[in-house]
């Protein structure tokens, strides 16, 4: 059975979370705050409501973040919330290590957005030696170690968890817009990009198909998108399809060039702050649960995205404008993702990835037909820039807590 959740339809799964808080809150008016970011891009987005309500609540404080990853830093190396950023290196142990060490001992507060796993978060925080750490912890785990923070009962991925974290040590933080505009240059060569596409003035699907290298189990089979976008011309002949291929999917050009159509057009290897930038002239969006499905769904385009071992109501993209397709009851196990060590890995599915391969051409079809319906027709072209809605209150309130108890 195909299930597409939205943003409201899991609203009430976040509100009945059962959280706690624990430690007092920083009394400094100047925190130092480090925003420890080693995963992939969706953690670097969710961080960013976080990363701008610190800059508006405490005005003199100093907020910088530490990646491993160079495509996660480049989605943050421009928030004029942030002070400075630090791209680590993960591969050689060594450097690590002494990259931490010149960061020991700088910061009051460190924020870990993400997961908890020892080699990514306890190691490096130990060595950096900061006064305090903030995070969501999930419930099924052993004694938190961080000192402020809360703990949920699933999901520690979403943003408003990670700010309703962020307030047990720096209270004044508020929920604020999730990204910022880019750059001069950068809106003159998206600008430039439309107009060579063909772009202007037309309502453009974007269509993200891959996903990291190390993540293939996110992976809706390539030919389904094709046939998507087929489907979908086919419906809507006014619209443009736009592909971007990231580094690793050169590959996935022969099999967009089958459908033969100048109405979709093709780009490789364009910089990820020229895409994140080009999605917010988008109409829709339709991808993988990947980094292009929470640039997209940051960027207030509507977006749909396709679940497969992952848990939508764990790893879903901010805003209210996006829909997840899951075919539940396809698998016992699903959602198996991020359940390592529980369960079982995905990456070595018994099942043949059965969650993904359930989920069909008409089912993607049917989610994009009802984002534009929800919007109330047929979706204009956008070309507009998100520079003026810089630190906009977003429209998401706060989770309902309960109240603060010391652990």
């Amino acid at each position: 059975m195909i299930v597409e959740h939205t943003a409201a339809s899991l609203e009430d799964r976040a509100a009945v979370r059962s959280l706690r808080g624990f430690g007092a809150p920083l009394e400094r008016g100047d925190p130092r705050v480090l925003f420890w970011l080693p995963h992939g891009i969706g953690d670097a987005v969710m961080a960013s409501p976080a990363i701008a309500g610190i800059r508006d609540a405490y005005p003199a404080a100093r907020v910088e973040a530490a990646f491993f990853r160079a495509a996660s830093r480049a989605v943050l190396d421009d928030h004029p919330a942030l002070d400075a950023t630090y791209l680590l290196d993960a591969h050689r142990p060594a450097t690590l290590l002494r990259q931490l060490g010149r960061l020991r001992g700088r910061h009051d507060l460190v924020l870990v957005p993400g997961g908890i796993t020892p080699w990514k978060h306890r190691l490096p925080l130990a060595v950096l030696g900061a006064k305090s750490c903030a995070g969501v912890w999930p419930r099924h785990l052993a004694r938190p170690w961080f000192s402020h923070g809360v703990v949920a009962s699933r999901g520690v991925h979403e943003s408003r968890l990670i700010v309703e974290a962020l307030r047990r040590a720096l209270p004044r933080v508020a929920v604020h817009a999730p990204l910022v505009g880019r750059g001069a240059d950068e809106r003159r060569a998206v600008r430039e990009l439309w107009h060579g596409l063909g772009f202007e003035e037309r309502p453009v699907l974007a269509i993200a198909a891959g996903c990291e290298p190390s993540t293939p189990y996110k992976r809706w089979p390539l030919e389904r998108f094709v046939e998507t976008a087929h489907a979908f011309l086919r419906a809507h002949p006014t619209w443009r399809v736009w592909v971007p291929l990231g580094p690793g999917e050169h590959d996935h050009q022969a099999a967009w060039e089958t459908l033969g159509d100048a109405r979709v057009q093709v780009t490789r290897d364009l910089p990820l702050a020229t895409v994140a930038l080009a999605l917010e002239r988008c109409a829709l969006v339709l991808a993988n649960d990947s980094a292009l499905a929470h640039l997209g769904a940051a960027a207030d385009v509507a977006t749909v995205v396709v679940f497969g071992p992952t848990d939508p109501a764990l790893t879903h993209p901010l805003g209210s404008r996006w829909s997840a397709i899951v075919a539940s009851g396809s698998c016992s196990l699903q959602p198996c993702f991020p359940h390592f060590g529980e369960r079982f890995d995905p990456r070595r599915c018994p099942h043949g990835f059965t969650c993904l391969r359930s989920i069909g051409v008409d089912d993607a079809v049917r989610a994009l037909e009802r984002r534009i319906l929800s919007a109330g027709g047929e979706l204009a072209a956008r070309p507009r820039s998100r520079t003026e809605r810089v630190h906009r209150p977003a429209d998401t309130g706060p989770v309902a807590l309960a109240p603060p108890s010391q652990t």
